[in-house]
């Protein structure tokens, strides 16, 4: 996909953004998502964004 194109993740799907890509996530439905992000290498402004929007962060 480029970046004028959206898709649609259904669960078990991965996705791949690779480094300064510029991406984003929604969830368009009125039920809870759950998401898995990593990220290599880890940074502490990552920690605070995920802080900010309430998200958990695992050690």
């Amino acid at each position: 996909m480029d970046a004028s194109e959206r898709g649609a993740a259904p669960a078990g799907t991965l996705i791949l953004a690779a480094r300064g890509m510029r991406h984003t996530v929604a969830d368009p439905h009125d039920r809870p998502a759950r998401a898995i992000g990593v990220w290599s290498p880890a940074s502490a402004q990552l920690a605070d964004i995920h802080r900010r929007h309430d998200s958990e962060i695992a050690p």
